[in-house]
C-alpha cells in the first residue's frame, strides 16, 4: 500500500502571495506597454506581440477542437504556432526521441488521447524519452485547460526554487509538489482578487487586450485570470533571472528592484519557514495516490 505524502508548508502563503501580487500591480502598466503588448521585431509587426501569438494558438486550438483536426491543421499548429511560441524547436524533441514523443504529446492537444494529471504525464513522457519534462508538460496542460499555470525557470526564479535535480523519481515528486505550490499561490491571488481594481494588473490587462483586438480586427477571447497571471510572472521572472533580458530591459529591471514592493516581496521570499520542494497547504484536494502511482516502479 502506498504511503501518504507528508504535507509540508512551502510558504507563509498569504504574505508571499500578497507581496507577489503587489509587485506585479506596481509594475503592470510598464510590463504591458513595453513587453506583453509590444512587438518583438524591428518591423513592429503586431504578429510578434506575445499576446497575439498566444491568441493565435488558442484560436487555432478552439476552432479545430470544435470542427475536428485535419492533418493540415496538425502541421500548422505544431510547426508554426505552438512550437514557435513555446520555443520548442529542437529543444524538447531531438531526433533520437522525436518519433517517440511528437505523436503522444500532441495527441493530447488534438483530443486523440484523454487528458491525464500532471504527475501521470510526467511519468509517461519520461518512460518514452528518458526526460522529466516539467515545463513542457505544464504547457500542454495549460493549452487544454488555461486555468493550469505554466512552470519554468522564470517561475523558479520568482518562487525561489532551485533547478530540479536528482533521480527521475525525485524530479517527478519535486515537480508535482512545486506545481501544487504554484497553483496554491495562483489560487490565493485570484480568490482574494489581489489584482483587481482600478490601476491593478488584471484590469489594465483587460483594457490593453480590448484595445489591441480592436486595433487589429481580432475577435477577443476569454482570457483566464491564471493566463493573465502567467503573462505577468513569465515576463517579470525573465527580467529578474536572465542577464540578457535584464540588459534589454534595464530600466524596467531598475524600476522593479528599487521599489518598496520588491523589498517586501524579497522579505517574504526569504522567509525561513519556506521549505523548497514541499506541498502547499492551500491545495485542499491533494491526491497522493496519483503521485505515488506515477512514481511506482521508478
Amino acid at each position: 500500500m502506498a504511503k501518504a505524502v507528508k504535507k509540508k508548508e512551502i510558504f507563509k502563503s498569504e504574505d508571499f502571495a500578497k507581496s507577489l501580487a503587489a509587485l506585479v500591480n506596481k509594475n503592470a502598466a510598464t510590463l504591458l506597454k513595453e513587453i506583453i503588448f509590444a512587438p518583438t521585431c524591428k518591423t513592429k509587426d503586431f504578429k510578434t506581440v506575445p499576446v497575439y501569438q498566444y491568441h493565435h494558438i488558442m484560436e487555432i486550438y478552439k476552432k479545430n477542437s470544435e470542427t475536428g483536426w485535419t492533418s493540415e491543421a496538425h502541421d500548422h499548429f505544431l510547426e508554426d504556432a505552438y512550437k514557435s511560441f513555446y520555443q520548442m524547436r529542437g529543444i524538447v524533441f531531438p531526433p533520437e526521441v522525436s518519433h517517440k514523443m511528437k505523436q503522444p504529446y500532441f495527441g493530447y492537444i488534438y483530443g486523440i488521447t484523454a487528458p491525464k494529471k500532471f504527475a501521470t504525464l510526467l511519468r509517461e513522457f519520461h518512460d518514452r524519452c528518458g526526460r522529466v519534462m516539467t515545463s513542457f508538460t505544464s504547457k500542454l496542460l495549460n493549452t487544454i485547460d488555461p486555468t493550469f499555470p505554466i512552470y519554468g525557470h522564470r517561475i523558479e526564479t520568482l518562487f525561489g526554487f532551485s533547478h530540479i535535480t536528482g533521480t527521475p523519481k525525485a524530479k517527478i515528486r519535486t515537480s508535482h509538489d512545486r506545481m501544487e505550490a504554484v497553483i496554491g499561490v495562483y489560487n490565493y491571488i485570484i480568490e482574494h482578487e489581489l489584482m483587481h481594481g482600478v490601476g491593478n494588473a488584471f484590469d489594465l490587462f483587460d483594457e490593453e487586450y480590448t484595445r489591441f483586438c480592436k486595433a487589429h480586427d481580432l475577435e477577443p477571447m476569454r482570457m483566464t485570470e491564471q493566463k493573465k497571471l502567467d503573462f505577468f510572472l513569465w515576463i517579470m521572472g525573465g527580467i529578474l533571472e536572465c542577464h540578457k533580458e535584464r540588459a534589454k530591459y534595464h530600466a524596467i529591471w531598475t524600476q522593479i528592484t528599487t521599489s518598496p514592493e520588491y523589498k517586501e516581496y524579497i522579505k517574504h521570499l526569504n522567509d525561513k519557514t519556506k521549505q523548497l520542494g514541499g506541498t502547499h497547504r492551500y491545495i485542499e484536494d491533494h491526491d497522493s495516490k496519483e503521485l505515488e502511482a506515477a512514481l511506482e516502479g521508478l
